[in-house]
């Protein structure tokens, strides 16, 4: 039998097959995911109604599976519901917008592309305003609505509502959100032409009568007629209206302090930074101390979509929902987003804490499931079975207990490690929970022939021996006891002279506090094999062979590897509590001994490439000599220092960054990490070291042309020529880039934020453009020469000079047409939104701007003097790109960098917008 065709040619089938099984060696990859939609996408040369129905399964069957395991990426679900739309009509499409809304009900984004699709393909208002108004439920609330309740005005302005448009603005009005204060004021002018009865809830209107009648009977001779009174009261509601303006708009500026600081308000399977991560925490800190129950859960499911893969803020979302009242079925439903969708099952703490619920709730069989389902991925891990056991202990008897555990000791899916670990619990049950010194000796004794590897096993058999009571008549037998556990500890078990080492303290601590009248023969003894020169060591563990080489046990090559030793303990890091010694580093590493320690080296030098290791990983060993010699030749005082971050001992640090791999490497810039790398990819660490080297350092900032494009704006503007005019600074970073908007712009290129970005332009860092889109980090105009941005800011500026950015290629490789740079530029300053091409040509700009070719440098940069009084309290800026310098019709813009001074803080919500000069 033949191949399965999924569609299209032999090889479009091909590709398919082979990117599927890609998909399914590691379903983790989203790079693999990606890459098979789009293939599927493109079978047959696009899907329509016509393509084969291989084809249109295989893509159908692509989509199912892409978004069942990443729901919470709504662009796709999008793309999705337009390819049905396409391949079946309007009643597939709206089952695939069902679907996605119900996977990601806090996206605005889908909501308002749903809501959109169902205005255009549905006749009945009515369901599409229920439509809306589900929608209303799910995302009203959300800081950046604007773009859905403009979808839902817009539909009632289709069917001339203006009752309903009223009532949507008076709900509008009262929420926190980006550019609230234009609604209020849509919503101040349909009240002139509003019903009285319909301005205020009825008890505030009779409130208001009152007092004017009140007022009136000041005046008994001259009683105001009908006109006058309705009059005042329109002015009474009026006052009340801006109160509810001046309410939102503190609301507003409040949230706005975290609101600023979303800098990724959507999912992705890439990691947050941590500012990210701790304005998070910051924001939902502020929103629980306001107290509104509604705005609080809604801040936690928008955080959850973005930090969908962070399970400190699954538990403290759970944490937070158990101490409200009535609420044990939120809960349960957190638990099991987070266990069943979202959470790797690598990190199943928050699986546990979902079984102590369920054992909480009186639903113990449900807790012993999770716990066995967690074992299914991850057999032998060391705390779900110690958790299970003890919930036996707990909900049963402690037999049921040790029976978990003699049963998982007994698997032959369980490691010799983890194994080791369990009998040490079994023993501690019967000694601490039973009372049963005597059957946990047992235990030791009886299994300390299978776990002679075993460190962990070692150490708990002596502490449990040097823990026993003791008294003058039972301690020479006591005695015996430890320094026959100690005994076999050296001439049994495989541990190194390192560890026997450490262990000898504990028990030479034990001779000195509790020892008979002859432990010091045993102590000096005990010392002087375990810390004397090797020629004065027992013989039975080091002898001096002929060519001078120590050796263990009397035997060359029979080194016990420490880092197999603790492999199996690394499934279990909380049960693992030792210190592992620190190997001296060798040439210019430094190995990183705390938080402070790393966060000191971090100010001091301009670049830190930090590894990640632990002791027990062999890929970290392996790349271990090729990290030195980088480090060995590449170190600069302040300049590049190479650190070693223990993952075993500096936990928090590892926590900190989010480290799910061994080894990973990371770079850090200005103290801000710009890349990771995760495994031991030496040909990619390479690289980017090498990288490195190539930089030139100006003034103790870097100034390489490698710099990342992610990066942000700490080394913004380093790689131009020239200075800053004295007394200025750059001011790029006031850019609102979720306001920013690009007319005319080709999406072959990248989006409009690149032109803010503050890393070298690839063109420059590469010497030419690359044809790759995700290296297209420029712009360029579409169906002729022309651009119109529009760029609101964050604060009142007043702005000085606009360096412009512009490198098209001397030839073309596609021979396509080659780009222009800009020549004949106008700017409009103070517009409350973008400028439509043939509005602006009827508007005077504020200044206008024709660039010559001298005025480019070498960098393709030109330095744009403004003039200076008419560019002051700036809180937006239209430029319009009218033509190029040449006969072409598109024109490219790399980087625009802006000059001057920053002002107070723009409030958001201000109603009356600073007039054009």
């Amino acid at each position: 039998m033949g191949d399965f065709n999924y569609g299209g040619t032999d090889e479009e089938s091909a590709e398919i097959k082979k990117l599927n099984a890609e998909v399914l060696e590691d379903t983790d990859v989203f790079e693999n995911w990606e890459k098979l939609v789009r293939a599927a996408e493109t079978l047959e040369g696009g899907l329509n109604r016509n393509s084969s129905p291989q084809a249109i399964a295989t893509t159908r069957d692509a989509y199912d599976r892409f978004l069942a395991k990443f729901p919470l990426l709504f662009g796709y679900w999008k793309k999705y519901a337009d390819l049905e739309f396409s391949i079946a009509g309007t009643e597939a499409a709206e089952m695939v917008f069902e679907r996605g809304v119900a996977s990601i009900t806090n996206s605005v984004d889908l909501w308002t592309d749903y809501c959109s699709f169902k205005v255009e393909t549905c006749h009945d208002p009515d369901v599409i305003r229920e439509l809306f108004e589900r929608g209303v439920t799910c995302v009203g609330l959300d800081f950046l609505a604007h773009p859905f309740w403009d979808k839902y005005l817009e539909f009632e302005d289709r069917l001339e509502a203006q009752d309903r448009i009223f009532a949507i603005l008076n709900r509008v009005i009262h929420i926190p959100m980006h550019q609230y204060a234009r609604y209020f004021e849509r919503f101040r002018q349909l009240a002139h032409s509003r019903p009285i009865s319909e301005l205020v809830p009825d008890e505030i209107l009779a409130q208001f009568r009152s007092e004017i009648e009140a007022e009136n009977n000041n005046f008994p001779v001259v009683p105001k007629g009908d006109l006058e009174v309705e009059r005042d009261l329109r002015t009474k509601i009026d006052n009340f209206h801006l109160e509810t303006f001046s309410h939102t708009q503190t609301e507003t500026t409040k949230r706005w302090t975290y609101e600023s600081e979303v800098k990724r308000p959507y999912f992705h399977v890439t990691e947050l930074d941590h500012h990210q991560l701790a304005n998070w925490r910051k924001y939902l800190d502020f929103e629980e101390a306001e107290g509104d129950y509604i705005r609080v859960v809604f801040l936690y499911e928008r955080c959850l979509v973005t930090c969908a893969f962070y399970e400190e803020f699954w538990f403290r979302y759970a944490r937070w929902m158990l101490a409200q009242d009535g609420k044990e079925e939120e809960v349960r439903a957190i638990y099991q987003r987070a266990s069943t969708l979202y959470v790797p099952i690598s990190r199943p703490g928050i699986r546990l804490q979902y079984a102590y619920f369920e054992e909480m709730s009186d639903r113990v069989d449900v807790a012993r499931d999770i716990h066995q389902a967690i074992l299914i991925p991850l057999p032998g891990h060391v705390e779900t079975i110690v958790s299970w056991a003890n919930l036996q202990r707990r909900q049963v008897d402690l037999d049921a207990a040790i029976e978990v555990l003699k049963s998982q000791v007994d698997s032959p899916t369980v490691d010799v490690y983890a194994k080791a670990a369990l009998v040490v619990e079994w023993a501690n049950l019967l000694w601490k929970v039973k009372g049963s010194v005597d059957e946990a000796r047992q235990v030791f004794m009886k299994n300390q022939h299978w776990y002679v590897d075993s460190r962990h096993f070692w150490i708990k058999y002596l502490e449990f021996e040097l823990q026993q009571p003791t008294s003058l008549e039972t301690e020479k037998d006591h005695y015996g006891r430890i320094k026959q556990v100690f005994g076999d500890l050296r001439e049994k078990s495989h541990m190194s002279l390192a560890t026997i080492k450490e262990l000898s303290h504990f028990y030479m601590g034990y001779l000195v506090q509790r020892g008979t009248k002859d432990a010091m023969k045993e102590f000096l003894l005990v010392d002087r094999e375990i810390n004397g020169p090797a020629s004065v060591q027992s013989v039975r563990k080091v002898k001096i062979s002929e060519d001078g080489k120590v050796l263990q046990n009397g035997q060359e090559g029979v080194v016990p590897d420490e880092a197999e030793i603790r492999k199996g303990e690394v499934s279990y890091p909380r049960y693992y509590q030792h210190q592992t010694e620190l190997v001296p580093p060798g040439g210019q590493t430094v190995q990183i001994s705390s938080p402070a320690h790393l966060a000191g080296l971090l100010k001091s030098s301009v670049v830190v490439v930090a590894d990640f290791y632990a002791d027990w990983c062999g890929p970290c060993k392996q790349i271990a000599p090729i990290y030195e010699h980088l480090s060995a030749s590449l170190s600069k005082p302040n300049k590049i220092t190479f650190v070693k971050v223990n993952t075993e001992t500096q936990k928090e640090i590892a926590a900190g960054y989010n480290i799910s791999a061994l080894p990973t490497f990371m770079v850090f810039k200005n103290s801000k990490p710009t890349e990771k790398i995760q495994g031991a990819d030496i040909k990619k660490l390479q690289r980017v070291v090498q990288e490195l080297a190539t930089m030139e350092f100006s003034g103790g900032a870097v100034t390489s042309g490698s710099a990342s494009r992610s990066g942000s704006t700490a080394s913004s503007g380093s790689w131009r020529l020239g200075q800053l005019p004295r007394g200025y600074e750059d001011v790029t970073n006031q850019v609102d880039v979720k306001g920013l908007e690009l007319l005319n712009a080709d999406t072959e290129f990248g989006s409009v934020r690149v032109l803010f970005e503050g890393g070298m332009p690839s063109a420059l860092s590469k010497g030419k453009e690359t044809g790759e889109s995700k290296d297209k980090d420029w712009v360029e105009s579409d169906t002729d020469e022309q651009l119109m941005l529009f760029t609101p800011f964050q604060s009142m500026l007043k702005v000085h000079t606009i360096q412009l950015t512009s490198l098209p290629p001397s030839s073309s490789e596609d021979d396509g047409e080659i780009p222009m740079r800009p020549k004949t530029l106008h700017f409009y300053v103070n517009r409350p939104h973008t400028l439509g091409f043939e509005e602006a040509e009827g508007i005077p700009a504020t200044q206008s701007i024709t660039l010559s070719a001298d005025d480019w440098d070498a960098t393709g940069t030109a330095t744009i003097a403004l003039r200076f009084v008419k560019f002051q309290n700036v809180t937006s800026l239209v430029v319009f790109v009218v033509d190029g310098d040449g006969d072409g019709e598109r024109v490219r813009i790399d980087r625009i960098r802006l000059i001057g001074e920053t002002g107070a803080k723009r409030d958001q919500g201000q109603l009356k917008k600073v007039e054009d000069d």
